[in-house]
């Protein structure tokens, strides 16, 4: 962590994370569409390519089309309509969402699947993960 002492100017620096694959990306003065991703109307983050993925897959490419503002309007053309986002219409979900889920589903808190875990791998991340791997 950096800590400033001087004096700080405001910075426009800006990053963004996929909420589908995880990938990451940011800098000065950019907005999604600088950098391939999209939000749609309730917020989620995504690269362009989910959706061009999901909207193909569900035969929704001129609707899509169709939905993007002009270089006009006001919307931000980074802004879809939750229509168009997989993760609204529960085609990808993110790991958060899916262990919130199986959480929820098996009645466990996430400190409780934790604690089992650790008992079941005796406190060993690296069990842990040859586990996961066979």
């Amino acid at each position: 962590m950096k800590i400033r002492t001087g004096f700080v100017s405001n910075s426009s620096s800006s990053s963004f994370v996929c909420e589908i694959c995880g990938a990451a990306d940011g800098g000065m003065d950019i907005c999604l569409s600088d950098i391939g991703m999209v939000e749609c109307e309730n917020e989620h983050i995504m690269c362009e390519r989910h959706v061009e993925n999901y909207v193909s897959s569900k035969g929704l490419i001129d609707e899509y089309n169709d939905s993007q503002p002009d270089k006009e309007g006001y919307w931000s053309s980074s802004c879809i309509d939750k229509r168009f986002c997989p993760i609204c219409n529960l085609a990808q979900l993110g790991d958060d969402d899916i262990l919130r889920f199986l959480c929820k589903r098996g009645g466990l808190s996430r400190k409780e699947i934790t604690e089992v875990m650790a008992e079941q791998f005796d406190g060993d991340y690296d069990t842990f993960i040859k586990y996961l791997k066979d």
